[in-house]
């Protein structure tokens, strides 16, 4: 391709429709994780997609309703890996990548976090155990700071994960 190439399409996609991720796969032994903005989520096995080549029109891979919300984040997860999901509010949780189950390709998924009215999944990141080492993250039992001279608590654990997020 010259200078003046505008590409090849990738996808075509259908009046009102995105692209919210895509995953390039480095490894056979992973799953796909995707999150819903209405909570629910679930991880599915590589193989149960099939292979599409440029100009395609996708792959259905939830079973969107108005109970699960729009499809707001797909990531490439392993069985070491913890989830961190972060709302729109600002709560945030971390939970291993294997206590969301394996589920078909075109299933509406689980629960992964309970949000309060109006609230809505902002997004979704993939701590490795590698990251965990090196970014000298707390343990997952230690307690919040106590709080600091002003009465107000002290930084704990999900304001520096929101503060990392910031920084990004």
């Amino acid at each position: 391709m010259g200078r003046t190439a505008a590409g090849v399409r990738a996808i075509r996609l259908e009046k009102g429709d995105h692209v919210v991720g895509a995953v390039a796969l480095k490894r056979t032994t992973t799953t796909i994780l995707i999150a819903t903005e209405n909570g629910y989520g679930k991880r599915s096995e590589v193989s149960e997609y099939r292979v599409s080549h440029r100009g395609g029109k996708g792959i259905y891979t939830v079973n969107a309703t108005d109970k699960t919300g729009k499809m707001i984040a797909i990531k490439e997860v392993l069985e070491t890996d913890d989830i961190v999901i972060v709302t729109l509010q600002g709560m945030v949780i971390r939970q291993d990548a294997t206590e969301i189950r394996l589920s078909g390709r075109n299933t509406q998924g689980v629960r992964l976090i309970r949000l309060d009215e109006g609230d809505r999944i902002a997004d979704i990141a993939v701590v490795t155990p590698e990251d965990d080492e090196q970014n000298g993250s707390p343990e997952k039992d230690e307690k919040p700071a106590s709080p600091d001279s002003n009465g107000k608590g002290g930084s704990t654990r999900q304001e520096k994960i929101i503060r990392r997020k910031e920084k990004a």
